[in-house]
């Protein structure tokens, strides 16, 4: 029976690459539109069919399409991916232009005659970009009413269109008009998102351009700075204001209290969190104890919205003020038993007291280093910092300290992770070999299994799967 099966999974599986060998797959090339004058564009559709049609799931396609525009003709033909596409199987009533000046080359095409034109700017090196505002003619498509590239370029980013990345923006700009054109884009574009190719996820790419300006275009900057922090601006243009001007600066300590006193009061938000950090950082340095007030209120605001381990700056100003905040109680009493409270480092007897921290905030507190990139180890440590002032801390850390000692109950077998695969609930069993680093918290939940902890025995027991 076993040779039987194996003959037939040996022929099916030869069948199977047989038919992919047979597969067959056509292209046809669909021009729905076409200019001459002043360029050659044209506006075409791939439509690809594969036969026979195998798909390994049920949702898979064995035909699709592809809209392109086709640039000049030859070896000198560009393509780029934007156009139109069927939509009923038969070719829309699309239409496209050109136009070519001494300012640059620009591109309209619609889907449609009732359709919007959309427009794009065509650059050096590949690059094109797309404009998402939308504009209508009744007749004749109308190059005077669209701006060229070198009046459009901070536009694009302000309506936040999308299919290219800031930093080829920025390159366009260079190479038409030259450094002080990419200062001129950086002013207009202050308060705007700008996409990266990669990451945004530390410095957006705006930032990334204006470190690179030499220091004579970096000055021209400076008023805009002043502007977006003595005046009302948006949360992105004060972000990057406080990052870059010289904060040490008298003048701008009320304006910037303020700003604070205005955040800690507004529905909580990750966009503030960059520029309150800094602005908290500031702000301690001068006062510890207005810093220390204020990084508590952003703490308080932070909890409605998650952890506040989020917010190591807000932290750093409350221990470095040595001031007492409820809002971080919750948060130390769910504290992990792997937390980085222990001092000195690789020992588990002594808890941190404030004479042991003192020197590493401060250090945190007057470094000029992002301080979104402080270690777990020193986000612990300012969490803990910020408890200490607080009497219920006390109570806490000793609980928490104990916990470390406790026994654990629990049967030899079957495993958890067994128990939790096979989806059955409530069955005791075995899931620790050392103890678990949520028993110091209040939330008493592992992957494969729940527990309870017994601080009157000093156990944890009734080990159970999920």
């Amino acid at each position: 029976m076993v040779t039987t099966l194996k003959i037939l999974s040996t022929y099916l599986l030869i069948l199977f690459c047989f038919i992919l060998l047979e597969q067959c797959s056509t292209t046809k090339v669909i021009k729905v539109a076409g200019t001459e004058e002043p360029l050659h564009a044209e506006l075409i559709i791939r439509v690809v069919n594969t036969k026979p049609c195998i798909t390994l799931y049920s949702s898979g396609t064995c035909s699709y399409q592809e809209a392109a525009i086709q640039l000049g003709s030859g070896f000198s033909s560009r393509e780029i991916a934007y156009g139109c596409l069927l939509s009923t199987g038969e070719a829309p009533e699309a239409a496209i232009v050109t136009n070519k000046s001494e300012f640059g080359t620009r591109i309209a095409y619609r889907c449609a005659k009732t359709a919007p034109w959309s427009v794009i700017y065509l650059g050096g090196e590949n690059r094109s970009f797309k404009d998402c505002k939308e504009y209508n003619f009744a007749d004749n498509f109308d190059w005077s009413k669209v701006p060229h590239f070198n009046q459009a370029g901070s536009e694009l980013v302000a309506r936040n269109c999308g299919g290219f990345a800031f930093e080829d923006l920025v390159k366009e700009v260079k190479q038409q008009s030259g450094e002080s054109a990419v200062t001129e884009l950086l002013i207009k574009t202050l308060p705007y998102n700008a996409r990266r190719q990669v990451s945004m996820d530390n410095l957006q790419a705006w930032d990334d351009e204006y470190l690179k300006l030499p220091s004579s275009e970096k000055n021209k900057l400076i008023p805009e700075f002043r502007k977006a922090i003595m005046e009302e601006s948006s949360v992105l243009a004060l972000e990057r204001s406080v990052r870059y001007a010289d904060l040490d600066n008298p003048e701008y300590m009320p304006a910037m209290i303020t700003r604070m006193r205005r955040i800690v009061n507004s529905t909580p938000r990750y966009e503030t969190d960059a520029a309150s950090e800094i602005i908290l950082r500031r702000i301690a340095k001068s006062d510890p104890n207005l810093g220390a007030e204020l990084g508590c209120l952003e703490l308080e605001r932070e909890m409605k919205r998650g952890a506040i381990v989020y917010l190591p700056a807000a932290l750093l100003v409350v221990a470095y003020g040595n001031y007492s905040c409820p809002a971080v109680l919750p948060t130390l009493a769910n504290s992990n038993c792997d937390a980085n409270y222990f001092c000195p480092d690789g020992q588990n007897s002594h808890t941190c007291d404030t004479k042991d921290l003192r020197s590493d905030i401060e250090k945190a507190i007057f470094s000029k280093e992002n301080i979104r990139e402080l270690s777990i180890s020193m986000r612990d440590k300012a969490l803990l910092a910020a408890a200490l002032p607080l009497k219920e801390s006390k109570e806490i850390l000793q609980l928490w300290q104990e916990r470390h000692s406790y026994t654990i109950e629990q049967p030899s077998e079957p495993e958890c992770e067994k128990i939790y695969i096979l989806g059955k609930k409530g069955v005791p069993c075995n899931c620790f070999k050392n103890l678990p680093n949520s028993a110091c918290g209040k939330n008493y939940t592992e992957t494969t299994c729940v527990y309870t902890v017994d601080d009157v025995h000093r156990k944890i027991k009734g080990v159970v799967s999920p």
